[in-house]
C-alpha cells in the first residue's frame, strides 16, 4: 500500500512491473545495507574515541545515537533519489506511448 501511495506500479502480472519489483527491492537493500554500515562505523569510532580517551561506554553510546538521526536521513534521501528516478522513467514511458 505504501509504495502504490507513492506512485510506484507494483505489479507482478507484466514484466514492467517485475522489473519495478526488483528495482525496488534493490532500493530496500541499499537502505539497510547504508544502515547498517552507519550503525557499525558508529560504534568502531565510538570504541575507538573511548580507548583514546579510556571512557569506555560514553562515547560508544553517543555515537550510536547520533547514528539514528544520519541513518534515518540517509533513508529519507534514497527513498526520494529513487522515486524520483522511477518518476522520470514512468514519465518517459507515458511521453513513448502518447508518441505511439
Amino acid at each position: 500500500m505504501l509504495l502504490a501511495s507513492l506512485g510506484f506500479a507494483v505489479s507482478s502480472n507484466r514484466p514492467e512491473g517485475v522489473a519495478k519489483n526488483l528495482a525496488l527491492a534493490g532500493m530496500l537493500s541499499q537502505v539497510g545495507c547504508v544502515t547498517v554500515v552507519i550503525v557499525i562505523g558508529a560504534l568502531l569510532l565510538g570504541l575507538w574515541v573511548d580507548s583514546i580517551f579510556k571512557t569506555r561506554p560514553v562515547f560508544i553510546v553517543v555515537f550510536l545515537l547520533l547514528s539514528i538521526p544520519v541513518s534515518l536521513y540517509s533513508l529519507v534521501r534514497v527513498a526520494l533519489s529513487t522515486a524520483a528516478q522511477f518518476q522520470a522513467e514512468v514519465k518517459t514511458e507515458e511521453r513513448k506511448e502518447g508518441s505511439n
